[in-house]
């Protein structure tokens, strides 16, 4: 089968082997459901409003808000049938402001287990988002017509997140040359699974660069 373009409306790669997604968008996919546990942490300690040098209203009648408005609208209950772009390209326009993390997650869990008949986990954000991580249904799941609407909401919901509780991952170089191409342009990044080169793009374990490093160590003791 000839190669077909990433699915993934930010991508302009190409899939090879008939995927409908790249790997590395799918790789983005899990790295994003494994950060949201670590960023739930953050924003349920957010919850509440900064008060520090605020003054006292005056006149007001309505009482103010027990904590910050978008937090609690990020960890608030949804309708289940949530979803913002349908597998089938519906959109829905009657959502106003941030969408609860929960409506998108669980909506994507539901259309799983109506085609999968697997089991829901329990109705957590954490609970959802690494069930969808799962290696055996995240590898069924990027192989779908639907996952390009499917990155982009991952995709929008762990930038919405980010912002909101302003953790982002951090990038830090390794000081080991690439396997492949011999470069000193290894980064690694918070909750990636790979590690990177800018060099050659390749992408590896820390167990094949742990590998890699014992032999360039034997090669360079032989000499």
């Amino acid at each position: 089968m000839s190669d077909l373009s990433c699915t993934a409306t930010t991508c302009t790669r190409q899939t090879g082997h008939g995927q409908v997604l790249c790997t590395p968008c799918a790789h983005h996919i899990r790295t994003w459901l494994l950060e949201l546990p670590t960023q739930m942490i953050v924003l349920n300690g957010s919850t509440q409003r900064e008060t520090v040098g605020a003054g006292i209203r005056q006149g007001t009648r309505t009482p103010p808000l027990p904590g910050r408005e978008d937090v609690l609208n990020l960890l608030g209950p949804a309708p289940w049938a949530y979803r913002l772009v349908d597998p089938y390209g519906e959109a829905h326009a009657d959502q106003h402001g941030p969408i609860p993390v929960i409506g998108i997650l669980h909506a994507w869990v539901r259309l799983v287990c109506e085609e999968r008949r697997w089991n829901p986990p329990q109705p957590t954000i954490e609970a959802n988002a690494l069930w969808l991580a799962d290696e055996r249904r995240h590898q069924w799941i990027v192989r779908q017509p639907w996952v390009g609407d499917y990155h982009s909401e991952l995709d929008a919901l762990i930038r919405m997140v980010r912002a909101t509780t302003r953790v982002s991952p951090r990038r830090r170089p390794v000081p080991q040359p690439c396997p492949r191409c011999d470069a000193l342009l290894l980064t690694e990044v918070d909750h990636e699974l790979y590690v990177g080169c800018g060099g050659c793009e390749a992408r590896f374990t820390r167990e094949e660069l742990a590998l890699g490093a014992r032999l360039t160590w034997a090669l360079l003791n032989a000499a």
